[in-house]
């Protein structure tokens, strides 16, 4: 059920019993790790000029999720884009932000992410 909380929920089953039948209950461990749906992608939701050649790009995806960062000079098929070194991050387990900065050594790159493992 949606109604769970994120971690670990105990869910509790009894019965009474009856004329006929004897009482019976028991209990399992029901592990929540995401409430959010699970994300390939991610939207960018910031980007800041560090004022020293790098910029910080700020995502926000599947909370727990992992994900990298790629990139290309032009906005070719996604197969061709480069994995940036050092770009993987796990997104928060709150609100599903993440960061990573770049350097902007080329005349123009495009950065996009891409999932490692979107649902945690």
């Amino acid at each position: 059920t949606a109604d769970l909380p994120v971690g670990t929920n105990t869910i509790v089953a009894e019965y009474a019993g009856d004329n006929d039948f004897t009482g019976s209950s028991d209990s399992l461990a029901q592990v929540v790790t995401s409430l959010a749906p699970c994300s390939q992608t991610n939207a960018i939701v910031g980007i800041a000029d560090n004022r020293d050649g790098t910029f910080t790009i700020t995502f926000q995806g599947t909370p727990q999720a992992q994900y990298y960062v790629v990139s290309s000079p032009d906005i070719a098929p996604l197969p061709i884009w480069t994995p940036l070194p050092g770009s993987t991050n796990s997104a928060a387990a709150g609100d599903g932000l993440w960061s990573v900065t770049v350097t902007n050594s080329s005349p123009q790159r495009f950065y996009r992410s891409t999932a490692i493992n979107p649902c945690p």
